[in-house]
């Protein structure tokens, strides 16, 4: 059950901004970047942080409120290393090709390599992983992946429509979070596909008759299957596979497939789903164990670091540090922002 809603968090402070824009100029200057960068802080509950560019060239941190509040200096300084390290990532463009799985385990050794401090880095990652959300707070959350409920709406809300507002958040989110969520019903799943762009809406598929609304149900699984990698009950035929694939990025389209043999169409399909199934796991995030043995893996310098392919390794490896970096001066764990104090 969730904790009840007395989620209001007091917006930050302008000393508390103050130092974490000086602390984000302090690690930038640690991976050798001086580009301007522009910082957001974004009111959220959850605790994260996330460095975007646009086609121009413009720079930006976005540091989420929680990430501030919510993380001791140390812990909130290795998260925004990691960040720097998808910035540095993203100016290499022999980098920019990494897998979202790859690119998480570049940015946890790269942060270790140039900024140190594993063990914040790791402490800050299981605070991320840990955090339990008020029902108030996830609708907040789902909002800013686009979720069309804000906290305007679900604040007037009654409490038996707070509950279904929520549950459309968690359902919104299905296809984007690793985290347990309630199964979604077929009129949900429509539903949740409409917010995520296919044509059918919950209202078509009320007014439809039975028989229809299995094949719709079913065209809203096609849809969705490379978000939810979930599929139908029937599951889908060896040829609607191959044309899921296809759409995905697999090379083999239908007409290559319905002209095959037999014998070729069961290779094809074989190895459209491998395709899926390599998709599926390059674009999850690394399992926190996996992450935690990396970067200590980093720490200690080892050859071989998890996740990482034989080129990222490399990458790695002639990764140009500035010489300046801290060397174990960290302050204590336990010092939050604004307490905590730079390290320079």
């Amino acid at each position: 059950m969730a904790p009840p809603d007395t989620d209001t968090r007091p917006p930050l402070t302008d000393e508390q901004k103050d130092i974490v824009r000086a602390n984000v100029k302090l690690i930038a200057a640690k991976f050798g970047m001086k580009h301007p960068l522009g910082i957001y802080f974004r009111e959220s509950p959850d605790i994260n942080a996330q460095y975007t560019a646009g086609s121009r060239g413009d720079e930006l941190l976005i540091i989420n409120t929680a990430a501030v509040t919510d993380l001791t200096s140390r812990e909130l300084n290795a998260f925004i290393a990691h960040e720097m390290a998808h910035r540095k990532s993203f100016w290499d463009n022999s980098m920019r090709k990494m897998t979202k799985r790859e690119g998480e385990a570049f940015a946890d050794a790269t942060s270790v390599k140039v900024w140190g401090d594993p063990e914040a880095l790791i402490s800050a990652i299981q605070k991320n992983h840990d955090k339990k959300f008020t029902d108030r707070e996830y609708v907040e959350y789902a909002h800013q992946f686009g979720n069309k409920t804000n906290l305007r709406k679900y604040d007037k809300a009654s409490d038996e429509e707070k509950k279904a507002l929520t549950r459309k958040a968690h359902v919104f989110m299905y296809p984007l979070s690793s985290e347990p969520h309630p199964a979604p019903t077929d009129r949900e799943f429509i539903e949740m596909a409409n917010e995520w762009g296919n044509r059918t809406s919950a209202e078509k598929y009320d007014k439809a008759p039975e028989a229809e609304k299995s094949e719709l149900l079913r065209k809203a699984h096609f849809y969705m299957y490379p978000r939810t990698y979930s599929e139908p009950n029937p599951p889908f035929t060896d040829r609607e596979f191959v044309e899921i694939a296809n759409i995905s990025g697999n090379k083999t389209n239908l007409r290559e497939y319905d002209k095959a043999s037999d014998e070729d169409k069961s290779k094809l399909v074989t190895g459209a789903r491998d395709y899926m199934k390599k998709r599926e796991h390059d674009n999850q995030y690394p399992p926190l164990q996996e992450r935690i043995d990396a970067i200590r893996a980093a720490a200690v310098q080892q050859k071989d670091h998890v996740g990482l392919s034989p080129q990222m390794q490399k990458a790695l490896a002639d990764f140009k540090i500035n010489q300046n970096q801290a060397e174990g001066n960290y302050l204590p764990m336990n010092k939050t922002v604004p307490e905590g104090k730079f390290i320079g």
